[in-house]
Parts: structure tokens; sequence; C-alpha cells
């Protein structure tokens, strides 16, 4: 290997390391855990398997969080919520679909207070549901071993949660927002790595 690709890439590896290590002290440090349960873990191929995201507070403060907004899912918006399903290879698995590039407006009603020791549920009630887990896109279509994990960013700028706003050209959000997403924590987390099953459709 000539010296300027050793150079290359050590600085590819280092660049990667602190990449890495900035993601897990920023989960570490605030003090959030997202964790992926399921009822059970064998399903059959055209099943859409029941599962449960929740962001736990191990803090010893509340948290102010946003849950999964109109674009959320498609990375088209924070915060980021996406889900990710990959075969026994780990290569991804995906499906098609469109949208249209109209986002809901964010509300106050998307900020949630998550007390020390309690759950949130950014798919709940008033949320939007990953596209992937729905009738129609859910994109398993062979038996086999595959896994699910979770990933939840938020970012630091305000802008960035706008839908809708973005084309009216709004630069900035209702004081009583902006107040609100002032508590919003910058993370960046990625849920435990659920392992499914999903045996041939029986006759």
């Amino acid at each position: 290997m000539q010296i300027d690709e050793q150079i290359k890439y050590g600085w590819i590896v280092a660049l990667w390391t602190f990449a890495l290590a900035t993601c897990a002290m920023a989960q570490q440090g605030s003090g959030l855990e997202c964790v992926i349960t399921s009822g059970r873990t064998t399903y059959e191929v055209g099943d859409i398997p029941e599962l449960t995201f929740r962001i736990i507070n191990r803090s010893t403060k509340e948290v102010m969080l946003v849950g999964s907004l109109d674009g959320s899912g498609e990375g088209m918006r924070y915060p980021h919520c996406r889900v990710e399903i990959n075969d026994k290879a780990g290569e991804p698995v995906t499906a098609r679909y469109g949208r249209c590039g109209n986002m809901n407006s964010l509300r106050v009603a998307d900020f949630v207070i998550v007390p020390p020791g309690q759950a949130f549920d950014p798919f709940g009630e008033g949320f939007f549901p990953p596209a992937l887990l729905s009738p129609g896109y859910f994109p398993v279509k062979d038996p086999g071993l595959y896994s699910v994990r979770f990933h939840y960013s938020t970012s630091d700028r305000v802008q960035d949660y706008f839908g809708d706003e973005r084309m009216e050209g709004l630069q900035s959000a209702p004081l009583e927002i902006q107040l609100l997403f002032e508590r919003v924590p910058k993370v960046d987390l990625v849920s435990n790595e659920l392992e499914l099953t999903f045996l041939p459709k029986s006759e």
C-alpha cells in the first residue's frame, strides 16, 4: 500500500472510530435507552410482527421528547424514527412506497414529557406509525431469520422538525413551541437487535 493510501485509510478509520464513539457517548450521556420487544419471535410469512418500541428515561430528571411525525420514518424531518429490517446476511430488507411532499406542521401536542423511570412510545397515539410495519408495505416475503432495529435521533435546530412550515417559508417557531423544543435533548439512539423467525405460510 502506498504511503498516501495508508494516510487516507488511517484517516477513514479514525473518523469512523470517532463517529461510533460520539454516538455511544450521546446515548450514555442522555440517560435514554431505546428498546424493541415482541410478545413472540416466530411468525409466518405474511404476518406483520407485533412490536413494541420504547424510549426509557433512565435518568433522574424528566425529559422532553417528540414522537414520530409525518415524514419522520422516511428521514424527511426530525426526529428521525427509522425502523431497520435486515436478513440473516445483514442486508437491509426494504419496500418501495411513494408519498407526497406535504407534511403536517409541528404542534404543541407533539412534545411529550417523560418522567424519570418512565417509557415513551414514539409511535403512540397521535403519532405516525412506521410505514414498513403497515399492511402492504412489510418487506419480509421469504422464510428465514431476520433482525429489527430502531433508530431515534433528534436535532438541535427547530427548523429541522418543520413540516409544511418549510413550504410557507417560516424560519422560526411560535414562542410556545420554541420553549418546548429547547427542552428536547440532542440524542442519537439505537435500539437492541430483535431477532425474528419467519416460517413458510401454513396451508
